[in-house]
C-alpha cells in the first residue's frame, strides 16, 4: 500500500512522485490477488459465467479495473441477472 506523499513533479519525459513505500513486483495472478483480497466474488462469478477465469490466471503484467461487491450491490437483481 504505497501512498503518495507529495505531488507529481513533471520532467521532459515522464514524471517523479515521492512514495512513502516502495512499490513493490507482485508475484501472485490477478486471479490469486482478487480471491485473496475476498471484495471481488460476484465480479469472480461473473468472470467464470463468461469463461474469461483462465484470462486472470496468466501470467504478465496487466491492469484490470474490477467492480468490488459492494459497487455491485447498487445494481438492482435485474440489472445484476442481465450481466450474467
Amino acid at each position: 500500500n504505497a501512498c503518495l506523499i507529495r505531488g507529481s513533479k513533471e520532467g521532459s519525459n515522464g514524471a517523479l512522485h515521492l512514495m512513502k513505500t516502495l512499490i513493490t513486483p507482485v508475484n501472485s495472478t490477478m486471479y490469486q490477488l482478487l480471491v485473496k483480497n475476498g471484495a471481488f466474488k460476484i465480479f469472480l462469478s461473473l468472470m467464470e459465467a463468461a469463461g474469461l477465469t483462465d484470462v486472470l490466471k496468466q501470467e504478465g503484467d496487466f491492469t484490470l479495473f474490477a467492480p468490488t461487491d459492494e459497487a455491485f450491490a447498487g445494481l438492482s437483481e435485474r440489472d445484476l441477472s442481465l450481466l450474467k
